[in-house]
Formats: C-alpha cells, structure tokens, sequence
C-alpha cells in the first residue's frame, strides 16, 4: 500500500479520494509523559487478538467540533481531563476495513494528572517511546501519527 504525504494529509488510499456524508471521522491524541513516552491503548477483539492504539475514537453526531469529540472520548477512554489540544500533528484518509471512507485527525495533546481510567473496551495500556515503534501491535494509523510527531516521516 503506499502512501501518499502531502499538506499534514496522509492518504493510505488512492480510492479514497471521495469525500462525503460517509465519511467516517476518527480523532485521536498523543499524549505523553515526563520522559516523552506516549500513551497507547490496548484494544482486544473478538479473536483475542490485541492492538496498541492512541486514545481516541469515532465523532459522534451530537459532538459540535472535532476538538469535542476529542475530548469525550479521551475522558471515556482514560478518564483524564484533556487540558489543551497543542495541534494537529496529521490527518490520515482511508477507507476502513468495510470500505467505509474515513479521516483520522491525530492532536498532540496534554492531559490532566488524573489516575488512568481505561474504558471497558480497552484491556491494557503501554507507553512507548521512538525506540518501541517498532512494536507490531501498535495499529498502522497510531503508528504513522507517532511517526509524524517524532519527526521520522516529514510531510
């Protein structure tokens, strides 16, 4: 699959170059700590296979901007506060394992000191530094955003 980089846009998909009211947007954050690790989740499915992600997830139609739904999802994910949204560190576009067409917006974002709280549908968490990325559980999107933020893929 390649990729193609262009305006903090990366397109995982050439296909994927419609973009309308399916599309499916996902926002995610990279958070890290005192020693500049990154906070991952892990994700089980139904297979017991497990994934590494950020934490993140799905905007839902009552969230009024992406930074909102951030947000929301942050808490229920972590249980932390979201206390800034630095930037955006990418926005990637492809299409989902259904072949929905979908945008996921990566932040670099700060995070309240608040005990972590992970969400039912989390089994574990991880943090990571540069040298871990090479870490196959990570899922590909949480990767490429990490990759972007520490300054190892320049778009």
């Amino acid at each position: 699959m390649g990729a193609v980089l262009t305006e903090r846009v990366i397109r995982l998909d050439e296909s994927t170059h419609r973009i309308d009211e399916s599309l499916k947007v996902v926002v995610r954050g990279i958070s890290k700590n005192r020693i500049g690790a990154a906070l991952l989740l892990r994700k089980a499915y139904a297979d017991n296979v497990t994934e590494l992600e950020l934490p993140g997830g799905k905007i839902e139609p009552t969230d009024r901007s992406l930074e909102e739904g951030l947000e929301r999802e942050i808490g229920q994910e972590t249980g932390k506060k979201l206390i800034a949204i630095n930037h955006r560190v990418v926005t990637i576009v492809y299409n989902s394992r259904n072949g929905t067409p979908s945008a996921q917006h990566i932040y670099l974002v700060e995070l309240s000191d608040d005990k972590l709280k992970i969400s039912d549908e989390h089994v574990g968490s991880k943090e990571i530094t540069r040298k871990d990325l090479s870490d196959s559980e990570i899922k590909e999107k949480s990767r490429i955003g990490l990759q972007v933020h520490w300054g190892l893929i320049r778009i």
